[in-house]
């Protein structure tokens, strides 16, 4: 009886063992899957951030150049 007892614990130990080392695996493997998804989202954003950043500049660019020429126009406006 103890035998038996003893063998079908041990039948259960490596069930609950093969249990286991699946959900292990699946783990790593949805881990690995999170890693290159939220990598990916980073350089997206990188990216997305030096976009707004070249924009910005160049809208800067065109409101200074416009302001330029607003203050030339009204230097001229004002001396005539």
């Amino acid at each position: 009886m103890q035998k038996q007892l003893q063998a079908e614990a041990a039948k259960l130990t490596a069930t609950q063992r093969v249990k286991v080392d699946a959900a292990l695996k699946q783990m790593k493997t949805q881990a690995k899957e999170a890693e290159q998804r939220l990598k990916k989202l980073t350089q997206t954003g990188d990216r997305s951030w030096a976009s707004l950043n070249a924009a910005l500049t160049q809208s800067r660019k065109a409101f200074d150049q416009a302001s330029r020429e607003a203050w030339e126009g009204f230097k001229k406006a004002a001396s005539r």
